[in-house]
């Protein structure tokens, strides 16, 4: 391999790796902005260590158990935020269940919980 091939791909490596942090960064930045304030406010009363039987099984204070899931199958699909059971839920669409109960999250926020798992859902565990 000669100098130059040498230097051309180690220069792509490092631009993928550094799309790769910022992609990351984007998406703690969203868990800490949106995701987190959501998940505390409305749903770690009956989904997180908080309850001795979450409901449907399902606890929602790490992202291991986000993507494990509860009664129904995992929550989240990391990346593919159409086939998350999370983001159907929210949206209201989801024959299953529509959370929060009784009234839908904010457009701009069920955006950010969508942006969030198309950038891989990453999380920051919560002291349990």
């Amino acid at each position: 391999m000669t100098k130059a091939m040498f230097g051309l791909l180690t220069c792509a490596l490092t631009l993928g790796l550094d799309a790769g942090n910022d992609r990351e960064a984007e998406g703690r930045k969203l868990y800490e902005t949106s995701v987190r304030p959501v998940f505390v406010k409305t749903c770690w009363e009956c989904h997180s260590a908080k309850v001795k039987a979450p409901k449907a099984g399902l606890r929602l204070d790490s992202r291991e158990r986000l993507l494990k899931g509860g009664d129904s199958g995992p929550a989240i699909v990391s990346g593919k935020p159409n086939e998350s059971l999370l983001i159907h839920v929210l949206e209201h669409s989801s024959e299953i269940a529509q959370m929060p109960p009784g009234s839908r999250l904010a457009d701009r926020l069920i955006d950010d919980f969508r942006r969030w798992v198309a950038l891989g859902a990453p999380y920051v565990d919560e002291p349990n």
